[in-house]
């Protein structure tokens, strides 16, 4: 596939993989947006419904408030005055209705004892009870105004209650009544649709809406109703769907529901509001048409970058690389004299460049391989006359190399009595420090029995010594005893001069014991002395063997050197006469090799131009080469010779290397030409050509 096309393809698969993200943005924030104005159009109805219902609690209020503190109603509370309380709360309605807007208003006033005193809406039913009503019930507890929605007769009602006092005394209560129908009326200019319910349950006290509509366990407690809104709620619409958010949208409506609560804060009703759901889409289709509006300019803003880009990178990278192309291709058939046209400051340019410089180092190569053969072709002339100086040089080295074998064979014959020599003198030297080192031992181990014999002989002169004591005690005993002592005093003086004898021979036998540890100490002492110098003997005799051994070894390896010397010799010979036919058939490749370089089509021009400077070059190397083979005696040739060459490194690293101790034993004794003429590798058992160079 043609770079631009691959360029193409991945301009078209950003494209799509744009479109793919910008979309998948689009609908993303189009579903955050319908999301939150959805949430913000919740909390603007229940505000607006908020909003509406404390402001009739306040007006409920404030108009319990007038009726509980107008004196003709005190009076007509105190005095039983029903009719005069009716035409006095009539007046009051009908100003109420012209001032408030409210049609559906009613009055009901409540003794003391929480009986009905009187009814607006039904002036000739009065007396019964109002105990079940927890509002009534707090109010006279609390002597405080109250407002909630509380089940009454006529159903879920609003209720305003106020106490009626005179002279600080309770007399009953004022309650200003009504539905909360005008709720509804005050969310239509919101498209907002309201219904409120009553609980099933509270029928017993809300009789007359036994035959209202009814909706789950709720009943409708409301007369200004929207029937449509209405049967929507009885039909499709779903409580439970409310339950987890608080509101959920159809295609008809966005529902909310809410709950009312009586005097006590228990749960007394339930309320739906429905908005429109064109109402609540139109801003959100706004928002949608106004972000796919700016996506679509971003797009295409894209795409035309993206055309942009593609006609730039066609002019400056593709038709630049095409040259390219063109230019190698060219090359590759042979043609030299094409060039490539790009003329760019950036990395095209440099790569065009590059291949301008090698086009001409190629020519250049070219040129000097084509010149180099027809050098070859001469040069493997000189190579010829050379091999046959090397032939004859060859035959003279040989003989010189036998004659020298000759005499190694000699000299090494020499060096082998040499060193049979110093082994026998080195075995003898080993038996002669063994027995020294015992006739040592032995005198130790005699000084040794003679120390022990003396303090033996000590401890006899005790014995002697104590014994003769005991002798004087006996005779001074026996002297004591008189006659009956005389015989043990004979006893006694013959023990007393055995003691004295054995006293008189342990001293001899100790001194002559003290005199014989002297000598013998002494005669080991000087074996002693003996033994190390026997030793240094011993060793000097064991290094003049280790070096007539090297000497024998380093004698063979010379040996060895010169008989591969001349096989190396007899090589040359052959190898020379081997080089004039390979120099013939050097001619012949030299020619092959211009045929081959033919392929390649050079100007004129250049092709002269380093023609002349590689004839130049090559010319002045062969003359070189000429002067070293012209040396007298072939000293020229043998040191450019490739085995001269490769000698040379193998000399330096063994002039290198450390002689060993040997060979400074041998250069001491005189044999200086011996340790140079050769390195005894006495562990690597390798040949050292250079001993020979040296000898």
């Amino acid at each position: 596939m043609k770079l631009s096309r691959k360029f193409l393809t991945i301009n078209l698969s950003v494209l799509a993989i744009l479109l793919a993200v910008v979309l998948a943005i689009g609908f993303s924030y189009y579903n955050n947006i319908k999301t939150e104005s959805i949430q913000k159009k919740v909390e603007e109805t229940q505000q607006v419904y908020r909003d509406a219902l404390e402001a009739k609690k306040e007006i409920w209020i404030g108009n319990a408030l007038l009726i509980a503190n107008n004196p003709q109603v005190k009076n007509c509370l105190l005095d039983t005055n029903r009719q005069q309380l009716e035409s006095t709360l009539n007046e009051l309605g009908n100003s109420f209705k012209e001032n408030t807007g409210f049609k559906n208003i009613k009055v009901h006033i409540i003794d003391r004892n929480l009986n009905s005193f009187y009814k607006s809406w039904a002036p000739d039913q009065y007396g019964e009870s109002l105990r079940y009503s927890n509002g009534y019930k707090k109010v006279r507890r609390t002597r405080e105004a109250q407002v909630a929605l509380e089940v009454s007769p006529k159903g879920l009602r609003l209720k305003g209650l106020f106490p009626i006092f005179h002279q600080d005394r309770f007399i009953g209560i004022a309650n200003f009544e009504g539905g909360l129908n005008s709720i509804k009326r005050k969310m239509e200019p919101h498209n907002t649709d309201f219904l409120y319910f009553m609980n099933e349950s509270d029928l017993n006290i809300g009789e007359s809406l036994e035959g209202k509509a009814r909706f789950n366990q709720y009943v409708l407690s409301q007369n200004d109703v929207n029937p449509t809104f209405l049967n929507y709620v009885q039909g499709d619409f779903n409580l439970a769907r409310l339950d987890k958010k608080g509101y959920h949208m159809d295609d008809r409506y966005l529902m909310m529901k809410g709950s009312f609560k009586d005097f006590s804060g228990a749960s007394t009703g339930l309320y739906l509001l429905g908005v429109q759901r064109e109402a609540v889409m139109q801003q959100v289709h706004q928002t949608r048409n106004m972000l796919f509006t700016v996506l679509g300019v971003l797009f295409g803003i894209f795409v035309l970058f993206m055309i942009l880009l593609n006609y730039f990178v066609n002019n400056i990278i593709i038709k630049p690389v095409n040259k390219g192309v063109s230019f190698a291709q060219a090359i590759a058939s042979g043609d030299l004299t094409t060039r490539i046209e790009v003329k760019q400051k950036d990395e095209i340019g440099q790569l065009a460049d590059a291949l301008r410089n090698m086009s001409d180092k190629l020519k250049k190569i070219v040129t000097n391989i084509h010149n180099g053969a027809e050098n070859i072709a001469s040069a493997s002339e000189q190579i010829s006359s050379s091999s046959q100086q090397m032939s004859q040089g060859a035959s003279e080295q040989a003989s010189s190399a036998e004659e020298v074998s000759s005499s190694m064979e000699q000299m090494k014959s020499n060096i082998q009595q040499n060193t049979d020599n110093a082994k026998q003198t080195e075995q003898i030297s080993v038996k002669t420090t063994e027995r020294i080192k015992k006739g040592n031992e032995a005198t130790q181990n005699s000084a040794s029995s003679m120390r022990e014999i003396a303090e033996k002989i000590s401890i006899i002169n005790d014995i002697a010594y104590q014994t003769n004591i005991l002798a004087l005690n006996a005779a001074v005993e026996a002297a004591r005893a008189g006659e009956h002592g005389k015989g043990f005093s004979v006893v006694a003086a013959e023990v007393r001069k055995l003691a004295e004898r054995s006293g008189e021979a342990a001293k001899e036998i100790d001194e002559k014991s003290k005199s014989g540890v002297e000598i013998a100490e002494q005669a080991g002492q000087e074996l002693s002395e003996i033994v190390p110098e026997v030793e240094k003997t011993s060793q000097l005799v064991q290094e003049i063997t280790a070096a007539s051994n090297e000497m024998n070894t380093g004698a063979d390896q010379v040996n060895n050197a010169i008989q591969q010397l001349n096989q190396v010799t007899q090589q040359n010979a052959s190898s020379s006469e081997e080089l004039a036919s390979n120099a013939e058939e050097l001619s012949g490749q030299a020619e092959e090799l211009k045929q081959a370089v033919k392929f390649f089509k050079l100007d004129e021009q250049a092709g002269g131009v380093y023609q002349a400077q590689g004839t130049s070059h090559l010319q002045w190397k062969h003359q070189h080469q000429g002067q070293t083979t012209q040396q007298p005696n072939g000293q020229g040739s043998n040191q450019n010779t490739p085995a001269a060459k490769a000698a040379q490194p193998r000399q330096e690293a063994r002039e290198g290397q450390s002689q060993p101790s040997h060979t400074r034993q041998t250069q001491q004794n005189g044999n200086h030409h011996a340790g140079q003429g050769y390195d005894t590798q006495m562990n690597t058992g390798k040949r050292d050509d250079s001993a020979f160079e040296h000898y």
